[in-house]
């Protein structure tokens, strides 16, 4: 009831400012540089910034049939929090109505700093609730990651919201990471223990209602690891906004707010993700 409410406000709050607002957001094949702020602010204080390099390719080999055409990106990115620097080679390519698929190579280096980083345990089942995680010995690390996430979507009832419609959206991203040094570690974006060879499966599904440039709608997801055995489940409300500010600059932002329905130790606790980014079209 407390994520309905806040998204209810939060709804009311951006029509009052935003209602004079005109989304043209119309992103064209291009170069193209991004840079992203990101807040995890439960049930663990986390977060960090990016900044990206990237060019879309857009072709219509359907016309006629996918209107819209295919869009590939493909970049560089940077990400860095007081945990790791992770530098990623991605190919993001989608049939902008219907599937989306999304490929990451990462590199991670995990350093020391304001008493963060590399958090090594003995024991798959050792407790890691907020405060030990915060009291725990930190070290550096490098670590490598796979990560690979299709996305399908269906759209249905378009004769809501002036022809937008309700959109029913599922991804699942499956993540395989190697750690150099250690047995057993955290996985900062997951907050579950991850084994040194181990995969990760996370669902994300969404039911939104489209009310461009703002999308609300619910959000459950799961997450599971295959060796530790691992597991959480949350339930939430979600927002978006995306729009075109300038002409070639595109902002959009994300937010994600519910509770963990199950986690090893962080159950019936509050999660709050809020996410920011723009993008600039250079040629």
């Amino acid at each position: 009831m407390k994520s309905i409410r806040f998204l209810l406000i939060f709804i009311i709050i951006f029509i009052s400012i935003f209602k004079g607002l005109s989304a043209q957001t119309n992103i064209q094949s291009g170069l193209y540089i991004g840079a992203k702020l990101n807040g995890n602010f439960f049930p663990y204080l986390d977060g960090g910034g990016e900044i990206k390099l990237f060019y879309r390719f857009i072709s219509d080999v359907f016309p006629g049939y996918i209107w819209e055409g295919i869009k590939t990106d493909l970049g560089i990115s940077d990400y860095i929090t007081a945990e790791n620097n992770k530098l990623t080679i991605f190919v993001d390519a989608s049939i902008v109505e219907y599937f989306n698929i999304n490929a990451k190579l990462s590199f991670l280096n995990y350093y020391t700093f304001a008493k963060r980083g590399f958090v090594n345990f003995e024991s798959v089942n050792q407790s890691f609730d907020t405060n030990e995680l915060n009291n725990a010995n930190k070290s550096e690390n490098i670590s490598f990651e796979a990560e690979i996430t299709p996305t399908f979507k269906v759209e249905f009832l378009k004769m809501l919201f002036e022809g937008r419609g309700i959109i029913l959206q599922a991804g699942l991203t499956f993540k395989y990471a190697f750690i150099k040094y250690g047995k057993y570690h955290l996985d900062y974006d997951l907050l579950l223990i991850r084994d040194k060879n181990d995969i990760s499966y996370k669902l994300d599904s969404m039911l939104i209602f489209n009310l461009y440039p703002l999308s609300v709608g619910i959000n459950y997801m799961l997450a599971y690891m295959n060796n530790t055995k691992h597991l959480w489940q949350t339930i939430g409300a979600y927002a978006h906004l995306e729009w075109e500010f300038i002409n070639r600059i595109y902002t959009e932002a994300n937010l994600k707010i519910g509770q963990y329905i199950y986690h090893p130790m962080f159950r019936a606790r509050l999660y709050l993700d809020i996410n920011a980014m723009m993008t600039f079209r250079i040629i």
